[in-house]
């Protein structure tokens, strides 16, 4: 038995020692499969950061994003059920490697060489390339996701009254997240009472405050 077996065994284990349900093992296997997605992610970080720290030594820096893109990194991720999981932390993995490409590239703003000038525009685009990426890499993984119930849902629309007494009805569009911070975005159509309407943005501090009101259309 190896050594995701051994925890799955031990967390499914109730605690008088009795025989575990398929729903114990099924519960035990997602923690032990999301922890080792996160470890990975940890792993395939620190990849990235050192295909920029070569990239900086002597080959042109331009090549990580493609590097990158083109899924090189991808050897750390193992195959199988394990994908969708390290899927997920793709978009992290991005903007980290984003954040170390433009830390060198401002720890470097007062040298002023022709060299160096260009090699600080040459990550400049970098960053921004690997800022794109993580974007689209966030838009897809919430199109993507399971509906989480504890946030607003594409196709269903949501009620509440503000403090003016107006009836806002809104109905949620797409999800997304905010590729630098990671914060849940919910974008929608807001109807209010009084016959106006426009394109609105919601985020998790939002949810509590709306009465879901079943499916509708903008």
């Amino acid at each position: 038995m190896n050594a995701r077996r051994h925890l799955i065994a031990a967390l499914s284990e109730d605690s008088l020692g009795g025989i575990a349900t398929l729903a114990d093992v099924a519960h035990a296997e997602q923690l032990v499969d999301a922890y080792r997605a996160e470890i990975l992610a940890e792993a395939k970080i620190e990849v990235v950061a050192w295909l920029v720290k070569k990239a900086a030594e002597g080959t042109p820096i331009g090549d990580l994003a493609s590097k990158v893109d083109r899924g090189a990194v991808r050897a750390f991720l193992g195959t199988g059920h394990y994908r969708d999981a390290m899927d997920a932390h793709r978009s992290r993995v991005l903007n980290e490697a984003a954040d170390y490409v433009e830390q060198r590239r401002l720890a470097r703003a007062d040298i002023v060489t022709d060299f160096d000038r260009g090699r600080r525009a040459a990550e400049g685009c970098v960053v921004e390339e690997l800022r794109e990426l993580a974007g689209e890499e966030a838009t897809a993984a919430a199109a993507t996701a399971t509906p989480d119930e504890k946030f607003f849902v594409p196709g269903r629309v949501y009620t509440r009254t503000n403090r003016l007494g107006l009836h806002l009805r809104f109905v949620c569009e797409h999800l997304t997240t905010d590729p630098k911070v990671g914060d849940r975005e919910a974008w929608g159509w807001l109807h209010r009472s009084d016959g106006t309407r426009r394109m609105e943005r919601l985020w998790d501090h939002d949810y509590p405050r709306w009465t879901e009101a079943g499916e509708g259309r903008g």
